[in-house]
């Protein structure tokens, strides 16, 4: 017998609110102690950790082990909790501001005076604007501009993070270079496509085999250097670990929808214009549908780009989400939540937003129009009561 909408909300809340907790980065990072010792030997060391989900990330390190650190430096968004044991920095995100170029100046310099033998690194997303300190010749102001001409113009993560490495300090390896650690262990939670190391965050440890060239539009509307070559030759390649990434997330989801329906994973599919993937991701479950005839649970996984119209809440997961709805057809059953894995949707204060048929009847086109033409789907999650 097919689950009503409210069983489908329900499960669909339950299982997302259990991996946000079974995945929690503390976890994951204390399950990869053994490596972290192994790592260390008997040499001196120190921590960094960088991200939106850096204090959790802290928090996972054996306390024992933090007590040996030389250094232990725990970097995350302004008004994030403050983990026992770290020097506690904080940053603006989704943009660099006073606090990022503040706490990233202070961490610049401790790290190029570090006289310990390694580094181990906790690397999660939210770590480009967090940690960041533009090149000289570019101030923040011009930096952000450029930045928000990106994001907001819909360009790939693979050219911003190209741009970034030319107008970053640090990004992209070149703090690596600055340093004098004979080795460097990073253990990153990714959130771009493909989990390429040196794009999570900009990596500012590991260099780019190769650096992406960027549109000749940009490079003339803020005069910014087409060169291959970013930086210095780094003296070594550090090693590191995918610990949490969008494939594993998605197996662990997948695997907990009820069994009695089948089951499919489309892997990364979610990746683009969230105004063409909706259409899309309709038609494969349309397409599916039709193959199959019966009721299915899916994942799939990736990271999806959105133009920014209006000056409301939202972000790319609750927008694809009030795409979906839109794109329905009213006489289709379904559900339908896009979250962000990390629990930070854009500036939504928001992890998703679940969508259905029922939820399809008490709104009409043009409400749901209105909201995603002022960038305000947070407030329509918020309003039809089914956000995560």
């Amino acid at each position: 017998m097919p689950f009503s909408f409210q069983e489908r909300r329900d499960i669909l809340k339950n299982i997302i609110e259990r991996s946000l907790k079974t995945l929690n980065p503390s976890i994951l990072v204390k399950n990869r102690s053994e490596k972290i010792r192994s790592f260390i030997g008997n040499s001196t060391f120190s921590i960094l950790a960088t991200g939106k989900a850096s204090v959790n990330m802290c928090r996972g390190i054996d306390q024992d082990l933090l007590k040996k650190a030389s250094k232990a430096i725990c970097l995350s968004p302004v008004g994030e909790d403050d983990p026992e044991g770290y020097v506690s920095l904080h940053g603006n995100h989704p943009y660099p501001g006073e606090d990022t170029l503040k706490s990233s100046l202070k961490i610049y310099n401790e790290l190029r005076e570090d006289k310990a033998e390694k580094l181990i690194y906790l690397l999660s997303g939210g770590s480009s604007s967090i940690f960041e300190i533009p090149v000289d010749g570019i101030s923040l102001e011009k930096y952000n501009y450029i930045m928000k001409r990106l994001i907001t113009g819909n360009f790939s993560i693979d050219i911003t993070n190209s741009v970034r490495c030319r107008v970053s300090k640090i990004k992209c390896g070149k703090l690596l270079y600055e340093t004098k650690y004979g080795k460097v262990l990073i253990l990153a939670i990714s959130d771009v496509p493909d989990d390429k190391i040196y794009t999570i965050g900009s990596n500012p440890f590991y260099k780019p085999e190769v650096i992406g060239d960027i549109p000749d539009s940009i490079q003339r509307e803020f005069d910014i250097g087409n060169e291959k070559e970013i930086g210095k030759e780094s003296r070594i390649v550090p090693e590191y670990s995918i610990i949490l990434s969008g494939s594993k997330y998605a197996e662990e989801v997948l695997n907990n929808f009820p069994a009695q329906q089948d089951r499919f994973n489309f892997g990364q599919i979610i990746k683009g214009d969230v105004e063409l993937l909706a259409p899309e991701i309709m038609h494969l479950l349309r397409t599916k549908f039709n193959e199959t005839g019966k009721p299915f649970w899916f994942v799939a996984h990736g990271e999806s780009t959105a133009r920014v119209r209006g000056k409301g809440k939202g972000g790319r997961n609750s927008y694809l989400s009030s795409l979906i709805l839109k794109n329905s057809d009213s006489n289709e059953i379904f559900s339908f939540i896009s979250f962000a894995t990390d629990g930070a949707d854009g500036n939504s204060g928001l992890a998703g937003f679940i969508v259905d048929e029922e939820l399809r009847k008490t709104l009409d086109m043009k409400e749901i129009q209105s909201y995603i033409d002022l960038s305000n789907t947070a407030e329509l999650a918020i309003k039809s009561g089914t956000f995560i």
